[in-house]
């Protein structure tokens, strides 16, 4: 005996800040040529409702997310990654400043990092999904969630983010 189901499944436009569950920060993505930034999904989350995922990215290519915030602080957030295991690398860096690799690929669940920031001054702070020359193994994806930052956030003019839209 053969049943069928059909059940309606919604999936709703997540902006980033809701996924990433801080609203206070300003956050911009991207990727390298033909690689796509990161989005928000509720399908895979460390709290249960959602988390942001890196794009789809291709051989040598990269995925990035990016928040600006000044002040000293701590920075702490959740992440899992699903790619090649030794190729395929997740990174996090300060202002530009020797990435830190966070994670060399593999099958790894939800892992909470944490960073303090001394310097009081502005910053930006940039997550890297960097696929290596080839094979697919896994999802070939990162997701973060619950991004805290305890130091002061910029406020800016909408205008000066989106110029085309002032």
């Amino acid at each position: 005996d053969l049943f069928m189901i059909d059940l309606p499944i919604t999936i709703k436009d997540m902006e980033l800040r809701e996924a990433l569950d801080n609203y206070e920060l300003v956050w911009s993505t991207g990727g390298t040529t033909t690689n796509q930034g990161w989005s928000g999904q509720g399908f895979d989350s460390y709290d249960g409702e959602d988390a942001a995922k890196s794009g789809t990215t291709f051989d040598n290519g990269i995925s990035w997310l990016e928040a600006s915030a000044s002040g000293s602080g701590t920075l702490s957030f959740w992440y899992k990654i699903s790619s090649e295991p030794n190729a395929d690398r997740f990174q996090f860096s300060i202002d530009g400043e020797n990435p830190t690799i966070i994670s060399f690929g593999g099958e790894q669940d939800w892992i909470q990092e944490t960073f303090e920031v001394p310097s009081n001054s502005n910053h930006v702070f940039r997550w890297e999904y960097v696929k290596d020359k080839n094979t697919i193994v896994g999802q070939d994806s990162v997701w973060i969630d619950q991004v805290i930052w305890s130091g002061s956030t910029n406020v800016m003019n909408p205008g000066d983010c989106f110029p085309s839209w002032a």
